[in-house]
This record gives C-alpha cells, structure tokens and sequence, in this order.
C-alpha cells in the first residue's frame, strides 16, 4: 500500500467537517474557527518498544491509546476537546489490514470523546510511532485549571482508583487478549481520558490539577513544584484498584490517567458531586500545606520514599 494510498484512506474516513472546521483534512493544513476564546494544545506520544510491542498489541488499541492519553492532558486543564492531528511513523511491513485496524482504534477513541481527526502527517519508519498533538478549547484564561495555583489549606484528591496499570508489568497477555473483559488490560489498552471530570472540577473551584500518567508519588510533587506548596497524602486514603492491596504500590503506578486535583475545603463537597455525575468517584487523599514537594505518608504519619515513572531513569 503506498504513501499515497494510505493518506488518500486517511482523509476518506477522517476528511468529514465540523462546523468549527473551514478546511478539514486532506488539504496543506486545516483551518478552524476556534470553539472558543482560548485555545489549549497538548503533544502526546506512543513508541514501538517503548510504549507498546506489536506482539502483545492489538493495532486497534495502539491507535486508540496514542488518542486517549493525548486527551487526557486536556481533561487536567478542564477544557473541551475540539481537533486532533497525527504525525505517524509506519513501517514499510505494515499490512493494509493492519494499517487500518490501527486508523480504527483511532477514529474510535476519537468518536467516542467527541473530537474531529483534522489532519497530520505520513511516513515510513523503522518503527511504530504515533505523535498526536490535541487542541481544547476554553471560554476564558480563567477557566482554563493549570498546574500552578494550589493553596495551604486546599483538599488533595483524586478521580478513580490506582493500581490496575501496574498489576500489567512484566504480564500482557499476547496481543491483549479479552482486554475488554479485563479491567486492568482496558485500563492499558483503552484508558479513558477523564474530559467530563476534569471540567466538573473546573467549573466547581479546582486550583490545580494534574492527569496522572508518570505515577501518583510523582505527578503530585510535580503540582506542589509549580505551585510552590507542599501536598501531604495519606497512603491509607488512596482508593486501591480490584485486587490492589498494596498503596505504595499504586501510589508509582504510571499510565494511571485518573485526576488529581486541589480544592478548596469550602468546595469539596460540590466538586465531589459533580464529579460523581460524570461516572466516577472523587476521593479526598491529602491536603496543602506550606512548604515544597510532595510528602506520601503512612499510617504512623511518617514519609515514605516512592518513585514513579521516568522515561530516562
């Protein structure tokens, strides 16, 4: 299947337009009438051998993973997702049938969060890769949830449960299988951004937040770094995934794509609510204090030392 081949089945199934879209896909480069006053754009990635084998993978759930966690960026700014473009490295073995389980798993996940495949870019490569580059829209500056704005006193909490991802190491079943059936396999496979709940909690007094892809123990001192704050978490309040029994276990597990957020105590119990209305749970794990970095702390009140992901440790 050549190059050209490729790219005219791309911009058949992904050429149709929204009405925010002047020129979709198929052209030099879309043009879009922006769905808001602010635009928010996030670059995400997925790796042959580093991300993913294509002997444990199914094509479909490449293409709908490189999707979904580009959007999950998104999800912690609480904005609503408008466009998305793909840079793709493909090698020259890939079957056309393979080609287009691959374009399935992407127009999948991006039908199911609402979002318009705008356009992007083709290659050969030695290996599988999919670039994705997300664009949301905001209807101000101020409602747009940055990383940077927790305050001592604000609840600490988080979407979801922790732990699935992580149960997966070292222990995919080839080619996914019945990773549908699986909670921990669909958790890999086909994590789901958490779009709704992110803007619940905008809308509902977030200072802060932050999706949870490099590990809880990590991503949080990431927000307590940009806020200049200190986030104390409880080990024994972070809500633990089926069989996971084991909260420093689950407070390094990466790849989580689960929220966390600061709140201020007075909005707690909104925020809460309205997550709930989204189909998941928001539970309250910690708070902010004075001072720098995230302290993970047991039972007796005492810190311990956990690490989450690094791409170059």
């Amino acid at each position: 299947m050549s190059e050209t081949s490729r790219i005219h089945s791309l911009v058949e199934r992904f050429g149709g337009s929204a009405a925010r879209i002047v020129v979709p896909s198929g052209d030099d480069a879309a043009v879009v009438i922006p769905g808001g006053a602010v635009a928010v754009t996030s670059v995400d990635s997925v790796v042959e051998n580093v991300d993913f084998t294509l002997a444990d993978w199914p094509l479909e759930a490449v293409g709908h993973k490189a999707v979904a966690i580009a959007l999950s960026d998104l999800a912690a700014m609480g904005v609503t997702p408008g466009e998305i473009y793909i840079a793709a490295g493909v090698p020259k073995s890939l079957s056309e049938e393979d080609f287009a389980a691959l374009a399935d798993g992407i127009e999948a996940a991006a039908t199911a969060h609402g979002v318009v495949v705008a356009g992007g870019d083709l290659s050969a490569a030695g290996e599988l890769w999919l670039s994705v580059t997300v664009v949301g829209y905001a209807a101000s500056e101020d409602a747009i949830v940055r990383r940077s704005g927790a305050k001592p006193g604000d609840v600490v909490a988080v979407t979801g449960d922790f732990g699935r991802a992580a149960q997966l190491l070292g222990g995919i079943p080839p080619n996914g299988d019945a990773f549908a059936d699986d909670p921990a396999l669909a958790k890999q496979f086909a994590p789901k951004p958490r779009l709704a709940a992110g803007a619940a909690l905008a809308t509902n007094g977030a200072t802060a937040m932050i999706d949870v892809s490099d590990g809880l123990a990590r991503d949080a001192g990431h927000v307590a770094m940009a806020s200049g704050a200190r986030l104390e978490i409880s080990l024994e309040s972070i809500p633990l995934a089926g069989t996971v029994s084991d909260a420093r276990f689950a407070a390094a597990s990466g790849e989580e794509y689960e929220l966390l957020a600061t709140l201020p105590q007075e909005r707690w119990e909104s925020a809460r609510k309205a997550v709930a209305e989204t189909g998941t749970t928001l539970t309250a794990i910690g708070r902010v204090t004075e001072g720098s970095g995230a302290a993970l702390l047991d039972a007796e009140g005492a810190r311990v030392d956990i690490r989450g992901f690094d791409h170059f440790d």
